[in-house]
């Protein structure tokens, strides 16, 4: 009797030892941007892999596998979402160019649920020339992917009227060279629930270019 409660104790000493040891694997985060509502400006731009301000081209709905690798097929993980094309106009991080196309992605809400959670369904309108803070997901390796937002529908803002210019397209960097007082100019955020306050200075500064 003894030896068999010491086999028993044993075994299971064993075994929680193992247990102990075991390290699950690794599960990526979905690519969807809900769990990423930053708090500050500073901290959205720490967390986007890129600043950009850019021309929306066209946008299309495509369902997308949500799960960063794209190693998942089940269907929970596929959800509709419309992708932007947008042209580059002007770099404040990141590794793109001025005039590269690049591609972004906003998971496409039921109508019923448009303005509720952390994520809600920006009206971005082709033409518009908005500034956006998005995330790649290349180091993921998920090149396949479109960029996404950061902080959900935070990441967007509208370029200042008096920057846009129908004859030409002006430079933020340019103008604030040739006027320093318009660095206190705010960016509207296209997200009316977004309470964060974006100026020219704060691109300047994100961009290395603070005066």
């Amino acid at each position: 009797m003894r030896k068999k409660m010491i086999f028993i104790f044993t075994t299971m000493a064993l075994f929680l030892t193992q247990a102990c040891m075991y390290q699950p694997r690794e599960t990526l985060p979905p690519a969807n941007v809900e769990i990423w509502v930053r708090q500050s400006v500073d901290e959205l731009a720490k967390s986007a892999t890129d600043v950009i301000r850019a021309e929306v081209l066209d946008s299309r709905e495509e369902q997308i596998n949500t799960i960063l690798g794209g190693s998942t097929h089940g269907s929970q993980f596929v959800k509709p979402h419309l992708v932007y094309r947008l042209r580059v106009i002007e770099v404040f991080k990141g590794d793109t160019e001025v005039g590269d196309i690049v591609e972004i992605m906003q998971e496409k809400v039921q109508t019923d649920n448009i303005g509720t959670g952390h994520v809600r369904q920006l009206s971005i309108a082709i033409g518009a020339d908005l500034v956006f803070f998005l995330r790649s997901f290349e180091s993921q390796g998920s090149e396949h992917l479109p960029m996404a937002i950061e902080g959900g529908s935070q990441g967007v803002y509208r370029t200042p009227s008096s920057i846009v210019d129908n004859d030409s397209v002006r430079s933020i960097k340019e103008t604030i060279d040739e006027d320093p007082s318009i660095s206190d100019v705010t960016l509207s955020s296209l997200d009316t629930f977004n309470n964060m306050i974006l100026t020219i200075g704060d691109l300047m500064r994100i961009s290395g270019d603070s005066k």
